[in-house]
């Protein structure tokens, strides 16, 4: 599996997940998992891809199943 399309989809489906929450912004989220604004837009940017934890708490925070977040070929 190749990482960088994995995270860069993972990072897809996050912002995708928080664009359509109406009560949730990307400085929210990071807020409330608890990772610095410039770190989380970076990760959102394919930057550093997300950790496993991480992705579990946003999913938590926008009240989705954690494996909304993950590719299908993954979930």
């Amino acid at each position: 599996m190749d990482n960088l399309n994995y995270d860069a989809a993972v990072a897809a489906r996050i912002s995708e997940a928080i664009a359509a929450d109406p009560n949730e912004t990307k400085n929210s989220v990071a807020s409330k998992v608890l990772i610095a604004h410039s770190t989380f837009e970076r990760k959102l940017a394919g930057g550093k891809g997300f950790t496993t934890g991480e992705v579990w708490r946003i999913a938590r925070v926008l009240d989705i199943p954690p494996a909304t977040l993950t590719p299908e070929w993954v979930a």
